[in-house]
């Protein structure tokens, strides 16, 4: 006969939720550690059971199981029952407002009206001026022209009067005044300023190429004679704001002692 207390290779759980593991009647835990002895193999009595022992602690969660396969999807369920109306909503605010509609077609003329009553007659206006005196009647018709008279005849020339006795040589004159210049010298850019007189402006180009700038023409009665003594790079004469020099904006001077002399027509200036 079987001992119905054989455990053997079956695991149960203590008071304390431990998981044991009996091996002939012994106990033991996760860890194998020997518990105790379940029962003998006799054929006495079960004991009682002894004292339900304190808890012990939890174990250690095991790792997560895989997720199972979805199930199929349940039938859709009847609809629910209508909810109430909610409350109104607040008024949205005004929508702009929307392009001016096309002008519609004009109206038939509405009929004519009754004619109003006739005003009083006004006050006679005054006489009217005396009108202008007609034009004066034509003139007779003019008599025939008479015969002209026969020309005389033609007196003879006369003689050539003699020539009048030639009057004395006047004396000469008094000798005018000497003219007068002034000289200035420039190596680099020059401003003129002479507005009368005879200005001889001699320029240097050693360093450089450099401008001569000329005053206004307006009102300007000098003579300016611009000669470049020395140096190859050029000398170029500049006229005041817009006005010109021989129509142009400037004027150049390319060669060593080669000059130009410039007077005023009082709007722009000239080489001479």
């Amino acid at each position: 006969m079987s001992n119905p207390l054989d455990l053997t290779g079956q695991f149960i759980a203590d008071s304390y939720l431990r998981l044991l593991q009996v091996e002939s009647n012994n106990v033991y835990d996760g860890e194998g550690n020997y518990l105790y002895t379940i029962g003998g193999t006799g054929g006495g009595t079960v004991g009682p059971q002894g004292p339900t022992g304190a808890a012990g602690a939890n174990g250690v969660t095991g790792s997560q199981g895989p997720t199972g396969a979805s199930g199929p999807t349940g039938a859709t369920g009847n609809n629910g029952a209508t909810g109430d109306t909610g409350p109104t909503g607040t008024t949205g605010e005004q929508g702009a407002t929307g392009a001016a509609g096309s002008t519609g077609a004009t109206g038939n003329n509405g009929a004519t009206g009754d004619t109003g009553p006739t005003g009083t007659t006004g006050e006679q206006g005054a006489t009217g001026a005396a009108g202008s005196t007609g034009p004066t009647g034509a003139n007779g018709v003019t008599g025939p022209t008479g015969n002209s008279g026969a020309n005389g005849v033609t007196g003879p020339t006369g003689n050539n009067g003699s020539n009048g006795v030639t009057g004395p040589t006047g004396s000469n004159g008094a000798t005018g005044a000497a003219g007068t210049y002034t000289f200035a010298s420039a190596s680099t850019t020059y401003t003129a300023t002479e507005t009368s007189g005879m200005q001889i402006i001699k320029c240097n180009t050693t360093a450089g190429a450099f401008l001569v700038h000329l005053p206004t023409a307006v009102g300007n009665t000098a003579t300016y004679v611009i000669k470049k003594t020395t140096g190859t790079p050029t000398v170029t004469i500049d006229c005041y704001l817009s006005e010109t020099v021989d129509e142009g904006a400037t004027a150049v001077i390319n060669k060593v002692y080669e000059s130009v002399t410039l007077v005023s027509d009082n709007a722009n200036w000239w080489i001479i």
